[in-house]
């Protein structure tokens, strides 16, 4: 309306777009993001920006994950020169990542998931789950991601949030086969 008609008329195509600006403080980006190759995560600060596990890896997921998130760089959370954010703490095994009254721990080795397994209510490991675990109720490990590509994470008052991308894609010709059945095994 606002570029093809030449009357008064077209000041009605602003209504819509009014509307579309009215909903942006009701979009949350995630809080984590995890790779589907698992080289890459992000973690959300107190402030909304990003820091990243590295800024050498998976540079294309690195760039859109920003840039969706309005920023234009970002520090790696481990380079022990950069203050990370307060809510995460890292060792070399792994890090942890406190927000809303939750815990995520992220097992960058798989020594780190004994020790998960009993204070996160969240894990994501970059490397396979081997055991059970009786206390949390969300685990993402390195088969989740071969399956259903990358991840996100939203910690919200209601609860905790996982996404994947196949999640988001559906049963499509295009979609690769391990993903329809990762769709599957959900339903």
């Amino acid at each position: 309306l606002l570029c093809l008609m030449k009357t008064r008329w077209r000041l009605l195509g602003v209504i819509p777009v009014l509307g579309g600006l009215a909903t942006l403080p009701f979009v949350t980006t995630p809080d984590l993001l995890i790779s589907g190759d698992a080289k890459l995560v992000a973690i959300k600060d107190e402030a909304g920006h990003y820091w990243l596990s590295s800024n050498r890896a998976a540079r294309f997921s690195a760039e859109i994950w920003l840039r969706r998130n309005g920023q234009l760089e970002s520090a790696s959370f481990r380079d022990p020169k950069a203050p990370g954010p307060s809510a995460l703490s890292c060792d070399p095994l792994g890090c942890s990542y406190a927000g809303r009254g939750r815990t995520i721990a992220v097992a960058l080795a798989g020594e780190a998931l004994a020790e998960d397994c009993v204070r996160a209510d969240v894990r994501l490991s970059v490397v396979p789950i081997r055991q059970d675990c009786p206390h949390p109720a969300l685990t993402v490990d390195r088969f989740d991601l071969w399956r259903g590509g990358a991840h996100a994470v939203w910690l919200g008052a209601s609860g905790i949030r996982i996404q994947s991308v196949a999640a988001g894609l559906g049963d499509r010709p295009w979609v690769l086969q391990r993903m329809r059945e990762s769709l599957q095994q959900r339903r």
